[in-house]
């Protein structure tokens, strides 16, 4: 079995019909969206359209395909449209919460969303898995926000609890588990869950301006430009800051350390111990994209049929994408790079 991985699109879904084509051409037999295919646009309407895009692509394939969500996604903007194209398309399956999909000689299971969110899909082992209500009072069910003086709502919740892995995985050995974010190792050189991020050293407030043209500036000097609008934010020391923002914000003088380090899950780590999970694949860090190792953290070559790999298969938005191939307990992978198919 040949599983299609992308995932981390953000910049673009008009990369996506080329690349299932590309994957389609190299012998994919399934694919699976592994969070991040939707970016949040300036309005509701256009993060739908920019999903319908990526969906419409995956369903023109007619290969199965499997959607899960990661980081970014947001309630609104991905399951009324998820399910829209499931409808429309019967290749596209979604997936909404913890499921293991058997595929002959293995187990494929699939874990939806994050720890680490900007959208509304998050991974924990907090909360019973369910739909949530944030307020500004804090998380609450939404049966209970029903009757209860919520406060101001700040928008939905999909939570996953990841204990229910557990019930998951029935054959270790022969299960491999799709996740968005990855386990933590303790190899920056080799291991899929190393980030570039900066550090704010102590607390500062910067000024952010937004021109008419688009453009958007960091500090306080004005360009002979027409100002949309500037605001003025806080960051307080420690504060963990996105490698593009650390280094915009350090630009300016701001007192911010750019570092790097493995930044996977602890919570994934402990249960994958727990469970004997020895596969998996990722995205997340667009930094580690297309980086393989075991589960000591060591490399895992290209190609070599192995019973241990833990493999981030890349960022679409840098022209990543690649393939699993499964053989019973034992997995490959390949690495797929978009320029490497475009005609010069």
């Amino acid at each position: 079995m040949r599983y299609g991985i992308i995932s981390d699109i953000h910049a673009d879904p008009r990369m996506v019909a080329p690349m299932i084509g590309i994957l389609k051409s190299e012998g994919a037999d399934k694919l699976v969206l592994n969070g991040d295919i939707q970016e949040t646009q300036d309005t509701l309407k256009d993060t739908q359209d920019y999903l319908a895009v990526v969906l419409t692509a995956v369903g023109k394939s007619g290969l199965e395909a499997y959607v899960q969500p990661g980081s970014h996604e947001i309630f609104p903007g991905f399951w009324p449209v998820v399910e829209y194209f499931a409808d429309r398309f019967d290749n596209i399956l979604s997936i909404s919460r913890a499921v293991r999909v058997e595929q002959g000689g293995h187990h494929a299971v699939f874990l939806p969303g994050s720890d680490a969110c900007k959208g509304e899909f998050v991974i924990g082992v907090d909360l019973p898995t369910g739909r949530y209500l944030r307020t500004s009072e804090g998380v609450m069910p939404l049966a209970d926000a029903k009757e209860a003086n919520a406060g101001r709502v700040l928008g939905f919740l999909s939570y996953q609890n990841i204990g229910d892995l557990k019930g998951c995985v029935k054959d270790p050995g022969k299960t491999v588990v799709f996740c968005h974010v990855p386990r933590k190792f303790s190899n920056l050189e080799e291991a899929v869950d190393m980030a570039e991020l900066g550090i704010a050293t102590d607390s500062f407030v910067v000024s952010i301006t937004r021109y008419k043209d688009g453009e958007v500036q960091i500090g306080s000097i004005l360009r002979p430009k027409a100002v949309e609008s500037t605001r003025s934010i806080r960051v307080n020391a420690g504060s963990l800051l996105m490698k593009d923002a650390a280094e915009d914000f350090a630009k300016a003088g701001c007192p911010v350390e750019l570092r790097r380090e493995n930044r996977g899950s602890d919570i994934l780590k402990e249960v994958y111990l727990e469970l004997g999970i020895t596969k998996a694949v990722s995205g997340h860090f667009h930094e580690s994209g297309h980086r393989a190792n075991d589960c000591g953290g060591a490399h895992v070559m290209e190609g070599e049929l192995v019973g241990e790999l833990f493999w981030n298969s890349g960022c679409l938005s840098n022209g990543q994408a690649g393939i699993l191939t499964v053989e019973g307990g034992k997995v490959s992978y390949r690495n797929i790079r978009l320029r490497d198919y475009i005609k010069r």
